[in-house]
């Protein structure tokens, strides 16, 4: 049997509201499926053709509406299909903060999370690289667990904010200095945890940096102290590709 050669792109309309994907396919019936089941068409739920291009529209989206959506294309020689997740929980985290710690006993991260709906909870996940041969035991001054292979987790509680693109600054502290670390991040809302990030390493300093135009200051503690602010204005992108798809989370907020 032939392949059917389909695109299929995601636009996600963050209008807190609706959700709408396009699937693309030349002379070929097309289908929609959320799970398992086809979708019929109601008030809440269109679908429109035009051309090569076939789109649903999802209307005042519930939790009931979650679940994998996937578009069927079949033009008598074969089949295909390609699936889109609608969830309401957390984007991937994206830590944004610099490589290299300006101490050496600490390091300041920052990373932002897409969600519409309030995060309830950071995990915060570290270790030593596992290219250091040094990995000592370290009393730590606030609430954690230490994983197996020298992970030591945070669970942090942010201060509720209805922003979409939400962003936060953790201190870690009584780091080794000169030692290279390892971290991921995961977010919680009411819907359940994000995708745990990419790992992102950093390496703190083999002694601790003085501020310009200040004396230099010895003690973490205070040397730490700092106030930064994210600005990402970037729109959602639609994804696609002339060769492949690529699936695609699609989050919204419930209001």
């Amino acid at each position: 049997m032939k392949f059917v050669f389909l695109i299929a792109t995601a636009a996600s309309r963050y209008n807190k509201s609706s959700v709408v994907f396009h699937c693309f396919q030349n002379h070929a019936k097309v289908l929609w499926y959320r799970d398992t089941l086809q979708l019929d068409m109601t008030e809440w739920r269109i679908t429109d053709v035009r051309g090569n291009r076939y789109t649903l529209r999802l209307r005042k989206v519930q939790k009931t509406d979650f679940g994998n959506y996937s578009c069927v294309a079949d033009n008598g020689l074969g089949k295909s299909k390609r699936s889109i997740e609608v969830t309401g929980r957390p984007d991937v985290a994206v830590i944004t903060s610099s490589k290299q710690s300006r101490s050496k006993n600490s390091y300041e991260m920052l990373w932002t999370v897409k969600s519409y709906s309030p995060i309830i909870e950071y995990k915060l996940l570290y270790r030593q690289d596992k290219t250091n041969k040094s990995n000592q035991e370290i009393q730590y001054k606030r609430p954690m667990r230490r994983w197996n292979d020298g992970w030591i987790e945070l669970l942090l509680n942010p201060a509720s904010t209805d922003q979409l693109e939400k962003s936060r600054t953790e201190t870690i502290r009584d780091l080794d200095p000169g030692t290279k670390y390892e971290a991921t991040v995961q977010s919680r809302n009411r819907y359940g945890w994000s995708e745990v990030s990419q790992s992102f390493f950093f390496t703190t300093s083999t002694k601790n940096e003085a501020h310009p135009g200040n004396s230099v200051l010895s003690d973490p503690e205070l040397r730490d102290m700092s106030i930064t602010a994210i600005n990402n204005k970037a729109a959602p992108k639609t994804i696609q590709t002339p060769l492949l798809c690529i699936m695609a989370m699609v989050t919204y907020y419930l209001a």
